[in-house]
């Protein structure tokens, strides 16, 4: 499944304050109609003169927030992404995954559970990755996955190969996608090191 991650959360708020505009309109005009309108003719021209351009107000709002998320620029797409990682064959329990596009666009990550399991948020209501080719990188939680490691301490749990300028490749799909990790503590062939 698409999302659009752009211009839904802008349509949510257009339409929110919308909605809030009709109905102060409606309920501050009903109230003024029925405090101030001594006659039916006089509730008939307040109706004309003051609720109807309100209205229409509205709904010009209404028409330049619909148009406006009808634009040329093309939307980012995201796709759900779950796994495992394991290190020499064993899950790896509390790594953090993170994939950054290739283009350099927002990193979504997951951190692993006892059973090495992850599944990646790209924001903390929104679970997924964007749509296409990512740099991955498995690092101890608490440390910025592209900054390099020293060799010592918790971070060797985690070998330093698979962060700071190294990473591996994937691509994520439309959809679902399954994507396990196999790292080794040994050199790896699918480490990329970027310069």
């Amino acid at each position: 499944m698409f999302t659009d991650i752009r211009s839904k959360p802008m349509l949510i708020i257009l339409y929110s304050w919308i909605s809030i505009q009709i109905n102060q309109f409606g309920l501050s005009y009903a109230r003024v109609l029925t405090e101030r309108c001594s006659t039916l003719r006089s509730c008939t021209h307040r109706m004309r003169s003051e609720f109807i351009p309100g209205m229409l107000r509205c709904l010009l709002f209404l028409l330049a927030g619909f148009l406006s998320g009808c634009g040329t620029s093309e939307p980012y797409f995201l796709g759900t992404v779950s796994g495992t990682v394991t290190l020499d064959g064993q899950p790896l329990k509390g790594a953090m995954v993170t994939f950054s596009p290739a283009d350099g666009r927002r990193e979504s990550f997951g951190i692993t559970n006892a059973s090495g399991y992850f599944q990646l948020r790209y924001n903390s209501r929104t679970k997924g990755a964007e749509v296409g080719e990512h740099q991955v990188r498995i690092s101890p939680q608490g440390v910025e996955p592209k900054q390099p490691r020293p060799a010592d301490g918790e971070s060797t749990r985690i070998p330093v190969q698979y962060s700071g300028k190294n990473f591996l490749s994937r691509e994520v799909k439309p959809g679902s996608n399954r994507i396990n990790l196999n790292l080794s503590g040994g050199p790896d062939p699918e480490v990329i090191a970027s310069k």
